[in-house]
């Protein structure tokens, strides 16, 4: 009786214990597995930064915002709460409407010549036959509004949501009369078609990465028309001002092997246009840039 007694305490004991163990080593593959988890989530974390960094002196009393972003994975920004404020892209459009004439067929980079039709203009620039390239670099708002009612509603609409361009929005396709006059008017000057600074840059970097369905032989000849001489002769860049209630200077420099994109933009102030924001920009390229690595 007692040999029984004690053959049940003894088994007994071998559940208690093999019980025991199992549950210590259920929660060690708990923590394990928690340790594990935590670890992967850190890997994986964006390798992106940003820097909100005071460039006011470089704007000169005016209000706008910078947005700078490297393709190493950081924004440097300047004001960005204005980064982030949907406006009118006005004739920084023109780098999206040449890709959209371009892909759509309307025109060739060999084959873009559009007659003029007389009308007389205050830019003796605008007053003859254009092709693309000389549009772009004079800005010639006729030329684009031709160009665009060419190729349609329905291929811009599928191209600006194919890009994810700002708002999307045009609605008001014959523009909201800013000019004054429907020859030079459009969803893209002061109307129905809005973009943030920050959307702007990440546009951009969409683009000449080649990370879009956009043909990298039309890229080529659109950078080529961006194309702007250095005075200075330290970096290369590449981009379209645009004027209209504030200003624009939008596009990518080359420096020191990396592209950095980019988007200055002025609010609605005095003496606030394109031509302004394009001097600001250049100066902070090369003081805040290029004098940072000594060039």
């Amino acid at each position: 009786m007692k040999r029984i007694f004690l053959f049940i305490i003894a088994i007994f004991l071998c559940f208690s214990m093999t019980a025991c163990s199992k549950i210590l080593i259920e929660q060690n593959d708990k923590n394990s597995a928690s340790t594990s988890t935590s670890t992967y989530d850190e890997e994986n974390i964006e390798a992106e930064s940003v820097i909100d960094t005071d460039l006011s002196a470089y704007f000169e009393g005016f209000t706008g915002t910078a947005v700078f972003f490297k393709t190493s994975g950081t924004y440097i920004i300047y004001n960005s709460n204005e980064s982030e404020l949907q406006v009118s892209p006005c004739s920084t459009f023109k780098i999206i409407s040449t890709l959209a004439a371009f892909e759509s067929g309307v025109i060739s980079p060999e084959q873009s010549t559009i007659a003029w039709d007389g009308t007389e203009w205050s830019f003796e620039s605008w007053n003859k036959d254009m092709t693309i390239s000389e549009a772009f670099q004079t800005s010639c708002v006729w030329y684009y509004r031709k160009l665009t009612d060419e190729f349609g509603v329905e291929y811009m609409q599928n191209h600006l949501d194919s890009l994810q361009y700002g708002n999307c929005d045009i609605s008001q396709w014959d523009g909201s009369r800013f000019n004054g006059n429907a020859l030079i008017d459009g969803f893209w000057l002061e109307s129905s078609l809005l973009i943030s600074p920050r959307e702007q840059v990440d546009i951009m970097y969409q683009i000449f990465e080649e990370k879009t369905y956009i043909n990298t032989i039309y890229i080529a000849e659109l950078k080529e028309m961006m194309y702007k001489e250095d005075p200075e002769n330290i970096v290369k860049i590449y981009a379209k001002t645009g004027s209209g209630n504030g200003g624009w200077y939008v596009g990518f420099f080359e420096l020191d092997g990396e592209n950095t994109y980019f988007a200055i933009r002025l609010s609605q102030q005095e003496g606030a246009n394109g031509s302004k924001a394009q001097q600001i920009a250049e100066n902070i390229i090369h003081e805040y840039f290029a004098g940072a690595i000594g060039l």
